[in-house]
């Protein structure tokens, strides 16, 4: 009996549980185990079940209370099973969710004589289930952004492109550009993620950054979802654009991609370039496509910030101020160590 005894205190104590067991007849508590450890009160046996349950009330969250109290009186006049959830105030301020089941036994004469009931802590379960509803909120929304964004692309593109398949492989490209972004927020759990990690990303397709004819420089930044999101559709556009006509289109042709902080602390702003150079000459284009767009003027919106876009003869050029605040919540995310891949 006493191994038995202690298994069964042991098996209470990994499972979080408590067991009560009460005498309806005499009013009494047969026995209370573990009952310190979840709920936070004890009992001894033959101890008036009123006393016993009057502690454990007071230890009741005030807005479960009364439910409580309504709800034990009822389960004890009432042979059958029950259940129900409530909560409970810690020692230490914090506060305890309790799932508890049991059933009242009737005697031979039909009237109730045990309840016996199990008390469970479920206060991380109901943490996990709360967390979960935040972030299927948050997917939600940022699902319904992303279509908005697709869209757009998807419209814009459509304007520029009368033909059906120059049309499919301007929004494919685009598509695969945001979805290089997404990937990155995703296993990041969609926290800061690292400036020259979305570099690499946006022009892995066009080579990489090779230190040779791509070259990347820039101190750590995290970056918020929505300028990286922004940032990335205005890469992947210069990227391209370097591809077909600029510096990426010639054997000799270069391009640099710089960032810096300048300022510390509130007032900081960030600055980062692209910059083309040997490829062939440049003329200004007779009209804004979706391209231009991104790159300059939808970006400036989401950054708070300004944005340059020189047609130089000797190779496009593209600038991006804004304050450092707008760019990542926490400003540097590591040291001030260069950035080369």
């Amino acid at each position: 009996i006493a191994d038995n005894e202690k298994r069964l205190r042991l098996a209470l104590g990994v499972a979080n549980m408590a067991i009560i067991d009460i005498d309806l007849k005499k009013g009494v508590v047969s026995g209370l185990t573990n009952g310190p450890a979840v709920l936070g009160v004890d009992a001894v046996a033959g101890e008036a079940v009123d006393d016993a349950f009057g502690r454990l009330l007071a230890l009741i969250h005030p807005d479960d209370r009364g439910r409580i109290a309504t709800s034990h009186k009822l389960a004890a006049s009432t042979p059958g099973p029950f259940s129900g959830e409530y909560r409970v105030l810690r020692a230490d301020g914090s506060t305890a969710w309790i799932e508890t089941r049991g059933e009242v036994i009737a005697g031979a004469d039909g009237v109730p004589a045990r309840l016996l009931e199990t008390n469970v802590d479920v206060t991380e379960r109901k943490r996990a289930d709360e967390h979960l509803q935040i972030v299927l909120g948050e997917l939600t929304h940022r699902a319904k952004n992303l279509l908005a964004i697709i869209q757009a692309i998807a419209t814009q593109t459509a304007r520029r492109n009368t033909n059906v398949e120059d049309f499919i492989a301007a929004f494919s490209q685009r598509i695969q550009g945001l979805g290089a972004s997404h990937d990155l927020l995703v296993k990041r759990d969609w926290k800061g993620v690292p400036l020259d990690e979305l570099v690499q990303a946006q022009l892995a397709p066009f080579g990489g950054i090779d230190n040779r004819r791509v070259t990347a420089s820039g101190p750590s930044v995290s970056l918020k979802a929505d300028v990286l999101q922004g940032l990335g559709l205005a890469l992947h556009e210069l990227a391209t654009n370097a591809s077909k006509y600029g510096a990426l289109s010639a054997e000799k042709g270069t391009v640099a991609i710089d960032w810096s902080i300048a300022g510390i602390g509130p007032g900081s702003r960030f600055h980062m370039s692209w910059t083309e150079r040997g490829g062939p000459p440049v003329k200004p284009p007779t009209r804004k496509g979706f391209g231009h767009v991104v790159i300059e003027s939808s970006l400036a919106r989401v950054v708070n910030g300004e944005v340059k876009l020189d047609f130089e003869p000797t190779g496009i050029s593209w600038s991006l101020d804004a304050p450092l605040e707008a760019i990542t919540p926490a400003g540097l995310s590591g040291t001030f160590a260069t950035a080369r891949r």
